[in-house]
């Protein structure tokens, strides 16, 4: 039988927060669209899931609602994880949205959330690169900022193997939606 997951008790950022991401060049707005950012207490447990606990350090929380799924953010230490694994990237939902690939504009893939934030959400943070292969196989347009594995190399471990080349990021021009 499962252990049940405690609940998640999801809260506003404080004002010191919301101004630490202004100051980090974080728009107003990037807070709240699609869905508004929150914070969670917790940690990360041994499974790399979130475990919430009222003591614990303060999270930015990113609901995925397409996925049935929560991404958290620490921000001091740039750790990023999920509530139940079952989203692959923070942002995902514009995947699928024809906005994202219309008039010459691409998919963009952030390295980091607050990179992604900085650009008003346009794009994605993929957490989980295993699975972004296969989800994103019928992208049109895609803009990197990272460095890509190859996929078909894999060292013994079942980790991905040695970076091929590294892709220049030159963001889409940013689509109405």
């Amino acid at each position: 039988m499962m252990d049940a997951i405690p609940p998640c008790i999801l809260e506003c950022p404080d004002t010191a927060e919301i101004e630490m991401l202004r100051t980090a060049g974080v728009a107003i707005m990037s807070l709240a669209k699609p869905w508004a950012m929150k914070v969670a207490c917790g940690y990360l447990a041994s499974d790399n899931r979130f475990e919430p606990h009222g003591r614990g350090d303060r999270w930015f929380a990113f609901d995925e609602v397409g996925a049935g799924d929560i991404v958290f953010w620490h921000w001091p230490t740039g750790r990023v994880t999920t509530w139940y694994g079952r989203t692959f990237a923070l942002g995902a939902e514009v995947i699928d949205n024809p906005g994202t690939y219309s008039f010459d504009c691409a998919l963009n893939i952030f390295v980091d959330p607050l990179d992604w934030l900085r650009a008003n959400r346009d794009g994605i943070v993929v957490l989980d690169w295993d699975r972004a292969y296969d989800r994103l196989r019928d992208a049109s347009r895609i803009a990197l900022a990272v460095i890509l594995p190859r996929h078909n190399e894999r060292s013994g471990h079942g980790q991905l193997g040695a970076h091929r080349r590294l892709c220049p990021f030159r963001p889409s021009r940013s689509c109405e939606r």
